[in-house]
């Protein structure tokens, strides 16, 4: 597996416990003004094809640690509406497209419509499953992103954009 596929893997790890048990506990290091990272949270392209995420704040850090894991590049922190961003590992872009595909699942979606999703995806929690790639929380974020121009390395099973559309409409 490649550096930047275990790195994109670990974000989507961190994601998902951000949906079983928030993890404001999380430590990132000060924040980070590197431009490509900036580029991405003040790219309004970016906010009109995911999700405008009024009332979540974006951090551009140097460095994300959660306990138990390594190489984290994204974390969204639900209790907080925080999103973390790696300025320095991966592509922040694409890092903040999934995250603002979770801060949507979070916001948008109602607890019927996440369970709609994830009887789809043939599981019976969200945000479970056997690895972080079988979640359909993390499902969810990847296709999300992925069916608005926003694809990653890491890989999980990819659902149709039609179907993706047809869940994001059932939101308005």
């Amino acid at each position: 597996m490649s550096l930047r596929r275990l790195l994109i893997c670990t974000a989507c790890l961190a994601s998902l416990l951000a949906f079983s048990a928030d993890l404001d506990r999380a430590d990132a290091s000060a924040p980070d003004r590197s431009g490509r990272c900036l580029s991405a949270v003040h790219d309004r392209q970016l906010r009109v094809r995911i999700y405008p995420a009024r009332g979540w704040h974006v951090r551009c850090v140097s460095s994300i640690h959660v306990s138990g894991l390594s190489n984290v590049i994204g974390l969204t922190l639900s209790r907080s509406h925080l999103i973390l961003v790696d300025a320095h590992r991966g592509d922040p872009l694409t890092t903040l497209a999934h995250e603002l595909a979770h801060a949507f699942s979070l916001d948008r979606m109602s607890p019927g419509l996440r369970s709609r999703f994830t009887r789809r995806m043939g599981s019976r929690s969200f945000s479970t499953g056997t690895s972080w790639a079988t979640t359909p929380a993390e499902i969810w974020a990847f296709n999300q992103a992925r069916c608005a121009g926003y694809t990653t390395a890491a890989r999980t099973r990819a659902v149709s954009c039609r179907v993706i559309r047809t869940f994001v409409r059932a939101t308005s």
